[in-house]
C-alpha cells in the first residue's frame, strides 16, 4: 500500500492514528486509511497543506453556546453530584459498612470483671490406631 506524510495539527491529542506524536508539527507516514479518521477529526493534514477553516470557524450551536454564556454572565453551575461507592463495586460484591465504634476502655475492662471466663474446649484426643 501506497504510505504518505501527514503533519499532526494543533487539534490532535497525544495519540493519532494509533501512534504517539510529539505535538503539533510533527510528521507521520501513514496509508490514506489509516490517516482517514484523523484527517476527518482535522488532527491531520496532508504534508505541506494548511489546516481548512472550516476547523476555524465556530459552529452555529457553539456559537449559540457561547451567546447564552456570555447572557448569562459566565455564572458557573454546579458540577456533577459526587461519586457513589456503592456503584464502583461489581455484582455479587458487599456493599462495605463502615466498622461499629469500639466501646471504651473502662466499658471493656468493667465486662471482663464481671463476666465469668469461658471454659476452654476440651483438647481433642487422636484416634486410635
Amino acid at each position: 500500500m501506497e504510505t504518505r506524510e501527514y503533519e499532526v495539527t494543533e487539534r490532535a491529542g497525544r495519540k493519532v492514528a494509533g501512534r504517539v506524536v510529539a505535538g503539533p508539527g510533527a510528521t507521520l507516514r501513514l496509508t490514506e486509511v489509516e490517516a482517514e479518521h484523523a484527517v476527518l477529526a482535522g488532527e491531520l493534514v496532508p504534508a505541506g497543506e494548511a489546516l481548512p477553516a472550516e476547523f476555524g470557524r465556530d459552529s452555529e450551536v457553539l456559537a449559540g453556546m457561547r451567546a447564552d454564556a456570555e447572557r448569562i454572565g459566565g455564572r458557573s453551575r454546579p458540577g456533577p453530584p459526587a461519586p457513589d461507592p456503592a456503584a464502583d463495586r461489581g455484582p455479587g460484591e458487599p456493599v462495605q459498612q463502615p466498622a461499629p465504634a469500639a466501646p471504651a476502655a473502662e466499658a471493656a475492662g468493667r465486662r471482663a470483671r464481671t463476666q465469668p471466663a469461658a471454659d476452654p474446649a476440651p483438647a481433642a484426643t487422636p484416634p486410635a490406631a
